[in-house]
């Protein structure tokens, strides 16, 4: 990540305390070369058979979040029905992240964009977005309720 140990304040802390120690800028820089790149092996995350989920550079939050509506969401008949009509009964993408590299026409008709990172794109793209930096579950609950009205 490039980030200097010394500069986070809460390592700095903690080394002070003695729960662990700094390591020297030739230790970082050792690890840096013997640690692989990390990427996802496609693109997209698949759910079911019609839900493609693009984190592109989203931070986890994004997803828990999603993952925690969908669950709420399926709690109830209700609910599960909202659900189906919002994702699962046509192709559907999901996307959130900064969207960096992603061209409209990698995505279906139907898309839908969660957290502030994938807002800009939405934007453009003219794409309904759930805005929230974190996330909220209840905030994408309710998005999703209300695009399951309007389908």
């Amino acid at each position: 990540m490039n980030i200097d140990p010394c500069s986070v304040a809460h390592i700095r802390q903690a080394a002070d305390f003695g729960v662990g120690t700094l390591a020297d800028q030739r230790t970082l820089a050792d690890l840096r070369h013997s640690v692989p790149a990390f990427a996802l092996p496609a693109p997209y995350i698949t759910r079911g058979l019609t839900l493609r989920v693009w984190p592109t550079s989203g931070c986890p939050r994004c997803y828990l979040a999603l993952q925690s509506a969908a669950n709420d969401m399926k709690r109830t008949t209700q609910g599960r029905m909202r659900l189906l009509s919002a994702t699962f009964l046509r192709r559907t993408d999901i996307i959130y992240g900064t969207c960096k590299g992603m061209d409209r026409s990698m995505l279906s008709k139907h898309v839908l964009g969660f957290g502030r990172c994938a807002k800009e794109f939405c934007e453009r793209h003219d794409i309904p977005h759930c805005d929230g930096c974190p996330l909220c579950t209840l905030d994408a609950v309710a998005f999703l309720t209300r695009l399951s009205i309007l389908a």
